[in-house]
């Protein structure tokens, strides 16, 4: 690849280099509210970790691409309505929001 980008004089602009983190905003926990002695415990949101990726994509000019968060979903619920704040600020400055029709939240590039 190397060779071809020499060679062939691909400018910096095009090639790119990215990385996703995977960002948690309801972290799943052992917690619970119950006396030390209780015999029945219920813990809060066990098993329900909420999370998405986040991709951060730089080209080789140093200039930072739009971030790509990925969340799970396969329907037009996953996203916002259009009726939500801030709905058109967010598509005029070219936000799109596309249904990857995966079972996952992770990333597939």
């Amino acid at each position: 690849m190397a060779y071809v980008i020499k060679e062939k004089d691909v400018p910096a602009s095009l090639y790119v280099s990215s990385n996703q983190t995977q960002v948690i905003y309801a972290q799943e926990s052992g917690l619970t509210w119950m006396k030390h002695s209780a015999n029945q415990v219920m813990t809060i949101s066990k098993d329900e970790k909420q999370a998405f990726k986040t991709v951060v994509s730089v080209s080789c000019s140093g200039k930072l691409l739009p971030l790509q968060l990925i969340y799970q979903g396969s329907t037009t619920k996953s996203y916002p309505q259009s009726t939500a704040p801030c709905y058109d600020e967010c598509i005029s400055h070219g936000c799109l929001f596309e249904c990857s029709k995966a079972d996952t939240y992770w990333s597939t590039q």
